[in-house]
């Protein structure tokens, strides 16, 4: 799989294609912690529209929502867009919004890119 991180204004898009696993998903998520721009956007999307196959776990899911409440002391009010379109990912995102539910991030799923822009400017 790859990622592609674009950064525009104060806020970061994430686009994951291909056949994900949780190292990609690592991968992604150190390149935006380390990036000093981090701890300013106000918003990420994270878009999974151009995913073929999901090569992830429960316990993966745990991994990522540790990693991310860790990056809690950068960026303390960040809207987080999950955005797919793949039924199987679906519980596996359950898991994640239930893991992070009191991280301080406000997050929300779309299936759509139009719908996630909306809301993350609100």
């Amino acid at each position: 799989m790859s990622s592609t991180l674009n950064w525009i204004g104060n806020y970061l898009h994430i686009i994951h294609e291909g056949e994900i696993t949780i190292n990609d998903l690592i991968e992604s998520q150190e390149k935006m912690i380390g990036d000093p721009r981090f701890d300013l956007i106000e918003y990420c999307i994270s878009d999974y529209l151009k995913v073929t196959k999901v090569h992830i776990s429960k316990e993966d899911m745990i991994i990522i929502s540790t990693l991310n409440k860790s990056s809690l002391r950068w960026n303390k009010k960040l809207k987080l867009s999950v955005v797919y379109n793949n039924k199987k990912f679906d519980k596996l995102v359950s898991i994640y919004i239930d893991l992070t539910e009191h991280s301080g991030w406000e997050i929300k799923l779309f299936n759509n890119l139009e719908e996630s822009l909306k809301w993350c400017k609100q």
